[in-house]
């Protein structure tokens, strides 16, 4: 279940534009935003949250999926989250490291701006944790691969 979804947001991440999500019965997001699936519990959403190259201003596209990740929070009102930003490994380590804390808290800022009132830790990974490219069906360090992983991750708590 878990490899289902790692492409399910994958190809999210790797799409042409905006992909909407899909909506449950009651008009709620479904698909990835789902919490569990058969017995299978998210802890975290890798929602693409896109970013500008060596930057943490969100992209046009970045800033049309954190509004879906708004709508998710203010839907379901977790007490506590914890957003971890991501970078490609281009740059020196300690630069990543402080840009991907600087994209997670831009995050926070928009969700906050955005009425979520719930807490929100923040946390820079830089590019310690980096997306296994055949997951994704993609060259290692291919343009596709760098796009995967400037990334905010969302984690429940």
């Amino acid at each position: 279940m878990r490899r289902v979804f790692d492409r399910a947001v994958g190809a999210v991440a790797l799409a042409d534009g905006v992909v909407e999500a899909p909506r449950t019965r009651s008009g709620k997001l479904g698909g990835i935003f789902n919490t569990q699936v058969r017995g299978f519990v998210f802890e975290e959403l890798p929602y693409p949250i896109e970013y500008e190259f060596d930057s943490f201003q969100m992209t046009q596209r970045g800033l049309q999926n954190a509004e879906v990740m708004l709508e998710h929070l203010l839907s379901n009102q977790p007490a506590s989250i914890v957003l971890e930003g991501h970078t490609d490994p281009t740059g020196e380590a300690n630069y990543n490291l402080t840009l991907s804390l600087q994209r997670a808290q831009a995050a926070q800022t928009f969700f906050e701006d955005g009425g979520f009132v719930g807490v929100v830790s923040v946390e820079g990974r830089g590019e310690s944790m980096r997306i296994d490219p055949d997951l994704h069906n993609v060259a290692f360090d291919s343009a596709e691969h760098h796009q995967l992983e400037r990334r905010v991750v969302l984690i429940r708590e």
